[in-house]
């Protein structure tokens, strides 16, 4: 899934009239952050009806929301991936389940489109079949079966 990021920007109208977008923001780096990633792990709602102050009414309303894993960006530190980053698909890893935000509902309203999210092969998964022993993995988030690093395909 792609959530679009926010940043500051102008439009500007072409001869064309096509629309396109001038970062206002001098401290932009070279490889645009457009989206934010996240794995879904559930889709829910709830039926509510709310008492507090402000009420309307006694009926029920309905709440969707999704839940979600996100990925964070992996840092390219090379000359070289910094020249060619706008040529290269984008890397990410997922967050770290011990870290507070790994995790959490958003409003489906929210989501920009599906990507596809392909395992980095050559970096590796992130437990070796013999650590996998010693340690109790999420069956919710299938956490036994993470990549240390996946490509974006959008």
């Amino acid at each position: 899934m792609c959530f679009h990021e926010e940043s500051p920007h102008s439009v500007n109208s072409d001869l064309n009239e096509r629309r396109e977008r001038d970062l206002d923001d001098p401290n932009t780096t070279a490889e645009p952050r457009r989206f934010n990633y996240a794995r879904l792990l559930g889709i829910y709602h709830v039926n509510v009806i709310y008492l507090g102050p402000g009420m309307l009414d006694h009926r029920q309303r309905r709440f969707d929301f999704l839940w979600v894993r996100w990925y964070q960006r992996v840092d390219r530190r090379s000359t070289e991936a910094r020249i060619w980053s706008s040529r290269r698909p984008e890397i990410v890893s997922l967050v770290p389940l011990a870290h507070p935000l790994a995790c959490s509902f958003i409003d489906p309203y929210d989501v920009v489109r599906g990507a596809h999210i392909i395992p980095r092969f050559s970096s590796g998964k992130c437990y070796a079949s013999e650590d996998q022993f010693d340690k109790v993995f999420s069956k919710f988030v299938n956490e036994r079966e993470e990549w240390n690093e996946y490509i974006i395909n959008p």
